[in-house]
């Protein structure tokens, strides 16, 4: 989470406009499942592929950069 504030914070401070969207491996399917919700990290998570639930222990994360 502080190294996904950072990079956050880094583009922020260059005028550029960023999301970011946290991932997870679904523990069952093995699926990559990301959040729908921008720069949230979740605890739990559910799977997309499957519908099982997922504590989210390991993460990592989808930067989307705004190009002007």
């Amino acid at each position: 989470m502080q190294e996904a504030q950072e990079v956050i914070d880094m583009f922020t401070l260059q005028g550029t406009d960023v999301e970011l969207f946290f991932k997870f491996t679904c523990e069952h399917c093995g699926a990559r499942v990301t959040f729908n919700d921008r720069n949230m990290l979740y605890e739990e998570g559910e799977c997309c592929q499957c519908g099982k639930k997922t504590e989210v222990l390991f993460a990592g994360y989808s930067l989307h950069i705004h190009l002007k």
